[in-house]
């Protein structure tokens, strides 16, 4: 059983296998997935009295407190929290979500920026500001937080988008901008093997995210050749052959088509992966940019909002719609301009 915070998993515990101060951090995340708000917020208070520095059960009591409707306490853990340790670039980024989170994004915004006054060169404050400037329409503001020196791939993405903004193509961002687990990936990506290339792609078909993570660099930080693509394709469409219901195949493959200009065959990957998983996201939104690559905003927008409707009000989704509004009065002359032909 899982529980999601935001982008933030909290798996459950094995039975044994946690003791001491742990075990307060365990039984009040158990307490928090099972509803039980007022257990949950004891107990993760006893953990944080056990070990002040425990960003797991600050984020998990700020959840139950929250789950409550107390957002005022929610936003006391956090704060106490961020004075205690100024210097973790994590703090700040939690406190900047909650705000975001509470729909506050002056608040949210403001908080990077005083702990980019602590942590000015930390990669990871300066892309959550990028993006959450970019949500917010100022994408010039947003560039100046991607420019830094070796910046992974997710700073990369984001740097795209800002620069992109406008530009007659859809660019993306993925939710795994949130987290810090850019750092494997690349690895993986980059990283020197001594595997041949077809079990590269063999090895590479098989990972949905780092399929996801490698297209969504910029063309020029991830010159893929064509010939290279349509054999990871062939190796994708073999594995979802064998497993047609497995969604997040399906949304690897749409995003391959779209990265291969086969909006057609992009556009049926992602119906493939909604009918396969309709409560996915990631489905939902590739049907997005499969449709906005064809032409369609309109319908890309709609989607995108509907999904804002149920509650994910992540703020790359805000983004995602914000650039395609700005195409939108190309994309109707360019159907006007094909009605009259």
């Amino acid at each position: 059983m899982t529980l999601v915070l935001d982008n933030t998993t909290f798996e459950s515990p094995v039975p044994g296998r946690f003791a001491g101060p742990d075990a307060a951090l365990v039984t009040g995340l158990e307490h928090l997935r099972s509803g039980r708000g007022d257990a949950a917020i004891a107990t993760l208070k006893e953990a944080i009295a056990s070990d002040p520095g425990a960003i797991a059960a600050v984020r998990g009591l700020s959840a139950a407190y929250l789950a409550a409707r107390r957002p005022a306490d929610a936003r006391g853990a956090v704060a106490g929290f961020v004075a205690a340790n100024a210097m973790n670039e994590s703090a700040w980024k939690l406190a900047a979500q909650l705000e975001w989170k509470l729909g506050d994004r002056a608040a949210a915004i403001a908080l990077l920026r005083r702990g980019l006054e602590r942590l000015p060169q930390s990669e990871a404050v300066n892309r959550l500001l990028a993006l959450f400037l970019a949500a917010t329409g100022q994408l010039e503001a947003a560039s100046a937080h991607v420019n830094q020196p070796n910046a992974s791939p997710a700073t990369l993405r984001l740097r795209a988008l800002c620069e992109l903004a406008g530009a007659q193509r859809s660019t993306f961002l993925p939710d795994e901008i949130w987290s810090d687990s850019d750092a494997s990936a690349d690895a993986q990506i980059s990283g020197t093997s001594s595997e041949s290339a077809g079990d590269y792609l063999d090895r590479l078909a098989q990972s949905p995210r780092l399929i996801d993570a490698l297209l969504r660099l910029p063309c020029d930080a991830a010159p893929l050749s064509r010939q290279m693509l349509a054999e990871l394709e062939k190796r994708i469409e073999r594995l979802v052959s064998a497993q047609p219901a497995h969604a997040d195949r399906q949304v690897a493959l749409a995003r391959l088509r779209l990265r291969m200009n086969d909006h057609a065959g992009a556009l049926a990957a992602a119906d493939a992966a909604v009918g396969a998983n309709p409560r996915l996201p990631d489905a939902h939104r590739a049907r997005a940019e499969a449709l906005a690559a064809g032409g369609d905003v309109e319908k890309a927008i709609g989607i995108l909002t509907g999904l804002q409707k149920t509650g994910l009000a992540w703020p790359d989704i805000e983004t995602e719609i914000r650039h395609w509004q700005t195409l939108r009065p190309r994309a109707i002359a360019q159907q006007r301009r094909s009605e009259a032909a």
